[in-house]
């Protein structure tokens, strides 16, 4: 096993925990082997002492959430580390693993458990993933790797669904849909800790321009019916599918995101052009984020094209 990194991050304070009401949609997870190779590109910070960001390696960001009788991963990363020895390094605790979409980024690490917990909407992006063998090898650089990761197939995978409860025993988390980014995005509150986990449903990168992302429009009516759910709003910290600093970003963000899709929908948003897959795509331009979509959103939208001498 390579060198462990593993940065940690003084806690902000433990902030009080409620008692969470019973739930019947927790999945015991097992690694489906022991894998050769280590997790030396996962840095840990401790958000508290209960909740860890998990960065692979600058790519995507995992969570690992722990209560007083199970423990939750959320997000699986690339798929290139030993994720199940990462997750024991900090915890023995019952495993529960609950993925907020079907990007092969953050479903990478799955074929490590033995079940997933998904919507079942992203389904068909699971299987595109790990029914191809040149995709999952694509994926992952080192070759080495590559040929022991087509050893292991995906898992089984439980549909799950808005207004579920992950109940990890002193701490419970619901689920809440923000289509968007793609069709099954899912988000989860933890209201004990004052946490949005919100995958790449809400993001600095909002990446809108993929095959499987709905309109603008579409997106934006669910955000508004996110920003008028109240247990969602009162909640502080937010933290996304590609973040690296702890304690970041507020779910205040959410209205921000709002406020520049207005300004896109009113033509006012300064954009680019830009090549992604074959294809052109226009990126909106914000002082704080960028919102990343497919070009015909700019034909029916217009905007103030960068000039770039």
């Amino acid at each position: 096993m390579k060198k462990i990194l593993f940065i940690a991050t003084i806690a902000l304070g433990m902030l009080s925990c409620q008692t969470p009401s019973p739930s019947n949609t927790e999945i015991v997870s097992r690694p489906v082997a022991q894998l050769s190779f280590g997790y030396e590109a996962i840095t840990i910070q401790a958000i508290d002492a209960q909740t860890w960001l998990l960065d692979d390696g600058g790519a995507c960001t995992m969570y690992l959430l722990t209560g007083n009788k199970r423990a939750l991963l959320i997000d699986t990363g690339a798929g290139d580390a030993d994720l199940m020895s990462c997750v024991r390094s900090l915890t023995d605790l019952p495993l529960t693993v609950f993925c907020t979409h079907g990007h092969l980024d953050h479903i990478g690490g799955n074929y490590q458990f033995d079940n997933i917990l998904l919507s079942e909407i992203d389904l068909p992006l699971h299987e595109q993933f790990y029914n191809n063998p040149s995709r999952r090898v694509a994926w992952v650089k080192d070759s080495l790797i590559s040929s022991e990761l087509l050893q292991y197939a995906g898992p089984k995978v439980t549909a799950i669904h808005t207004g579920d409860v992950i109940d990890l025993g002193d701490r419970s988390l619901t689920v809440y849909a923000l289509p968007g980014h793609t069709p099954g995005s899912y988000m989860l509150t933890d209201p004990s800790h004052d946490n949005l986990f919100s995958g790449d449903a809400l993001n600095g990168w909002l990446w809108m321009q993929l095959e499987e992302s709905l309109p603008l429009a579409e997106m934006s009516e669910h955000l508004n019916a996110i920003l008028n759910t109240p247990e969602v709003m009162q909640l502080k910290w937010m933290y996304g599918g590609h973040e690296h600093i702890a304690c970041h970003g507020t779910v205040a963000y959410a209205q921000v995101i709002r406020q520049h899709l207005d300004e896109v929908f009113a033509g006012e948003a300064a954009y680019t052009i830009e090549e992604f897959g074959g294809k052109q795509i226009v990126i909106y331009e914000f002082d704080d984020w960028r919102l990343f979509a497919k070009y015909d959103e700019l034909e029916r939208y217009g905007g103030h094209p960068v000039v770039t001498e």
